[in-house]
């Protein structure tokens, strides 16, 4: 028959120090023979003395934070091996969830492969920081105070007397008060939360709560740890990306993306020795795209690179199934013309092809025009207007008009807010190569 058994072997990791020592405190104080790791076992004695602590307690506690098990599929990993143990023992285990651990979690389930598998089958304790001493009483009551039938291993000489120093070292700690236990759990919630950002990949979110736990416990030394790698590994997927964004340039430069664009003649009409209204947008477009640092290689396609012998049809298809992006500059000439209704069919076909047809198609109004009388192909795409209503004087002002810019700062604004959509398309077409 088997019978209560009041020794205790705690596994934990350094960075929930404050959890371990206060539990210890409550289990010491009840007469509990508690075992941990307090000062840390060179690593040649380990086996000797944790494993044999380990088969000859029959209580395992295990302390569980969202953090806890992340090195366990590491080879080595000693808290890997403790849990091992303890189950091929057949101890006592008993899961305490800290810091809103859960064993559903999609990080969690991942790292208990293999035999870890099994923890999560174990009836396990939450234990809030709220109800501290509520929830250590229910594990003493109705963990603890349990009859065990496995067998006890005794251990060697050498691990009891190890053991009694850890006991010693650790009983020698100043008792954890109220106000010392709320700021050392405050640390280790805000250094879970930091995790479990992190896990997220939210790393910003990640790095303030890294410095709000050194902020409630200034030695804390894991976080400061965990800190340092998560800023090196910002300073190091910056200079990837930064490599990323230069690979995308220099592949530009090489190839180019060819953007068509689609309007009527009649909108391009120069006045006397003054540019038309599309020459004069894609003159400003390509000077945009040089301040911006965007190559000139980019081709772009549109009537006045025609020759006039040319057959329109095949030289217009041609060019449309070779672009990447589209520009529409839609206008009463736009949508009464046969030919861009045709080539806005083609577009169509081109997109639909290519696929993800708002990120390839961009329509700029040139003037006021009825959203019913637009192409279907064109309805509802977000329009960068060249013009500007009047409501007070019932009129609509072009920022464009007789071959000259009217509105420098509207026709500027426009002009920029296009440029942008484009290249933000660009970057995520070489991004996506």
């Amino acid at each position: 028959m088997g019978r209560v058994e009041k020794t205790v072997f705690m596994s934990y990791r350094r960075a929930n120090a404050p959890w371990v020592l206060a539990i210890y405190q409550d289990l010491t104080h009840h007469g509990y023979d508690v075992f941990y790791d307090y000062k840390g076992i060179a690593s040649g004695n380990f086996e000797s003395v944790i494993l044999e602590n380990i088969r000859a307690r029959a209580h395992f506690l295990i302390l569980l934070t969202p953090s806890a098990l992340q090195r366990c599929n590491e080879s080595g990993d000693w808290l890997h091996r403790e849990i091992e143990t303890a189950l091929d023992s057949q101890r006592n285990i008993i899961p305490l969830m800290l810091e809103g651990f859960d064993f559903s979690t999609p990080a969690i389930v991942d790292q208990l492969r293999g035999k870890l598998a099994a923890l999560k089958s174990y009836n396990g304790l939450n234990v809030p920081v709220d109800y501290f001493s509520e929830a250590m009483k229910r594990l003493r009551e109705s963990y603890l105070n349990v009859a065990i039938e496995a067998v006890l291993h005794p251990a060697s000489s050498f691990a009891l007397q190890a053991a009694r120093e850890q006991q010693a070292a650790a009983r020698s700690t100043p008792t954890v008060d109220d106000r010392e236990l709320d700021r050392e759990l405050a640390a280790q919630q805000w250094y879970e939360q930091a995790v479990t950002a992190d896990l997220k990949g939210d790393r910003s979110a990640a790095l303030q709560n890294f410095d709000d736990a050194i902020r409630f416990k200034p030695d804390f030394a894991d976080a400061y740890k965990m800190r340092s790698i998560l800023v090196r590994s910002r300073k190091k997927q910056a200079q990837q990306e930064a490599e990323a964004k230069q690979r995308v340039q220099e592949e530009r430069k090489r190839q180019g993306v060819e953007v068509f664009v689609s309007y009527s003649r009649l909108d391009n009409v120069p006045a006397g020795d003054r540019h038309g209204f599309v020459d004069s947008l894609v003159k400003h477009l390509r000077a945009r795209f040089q301040e911006e640092g965007v190559p000139d290689a980019i081709f772009w396609q549109d009537r006045s690179e025609i020759e006039p012998g040319d057959v329109w049809s095949d030289a217009i298809g041609n060019a449309l199934n070779r672009a990447e992006l589209f520009i529409a500059i839609v206008s009463k000439n736009y949508i009464n013309s046969s030919w861009c209704k045709k080539e806005v069919y083609t577009m169509k076909s081109r997109v639909e092809m290519l696929g993800a047809p708002a990120r390839r198609i961009f329509r700029v109004d040139r003037h006021m025009v009825p959203e019913g009388h637009v192409p279907d192909t064109l309805r509802g795409i977000q329009s960068v207007r060249f013009y500007r209503e009047d409501k007070d004087a019932q009129c609509v002002d072009e920022f464009f008009w007789g071959g000259k810019v009217r509105f420098s700062r509207e026709y500027d604004r426009a002009v920029r807010e296009l440029s942008m959509a484009i290249q933000t398309r660009l970057d995520d077409l070489r991004m996506a190569t």
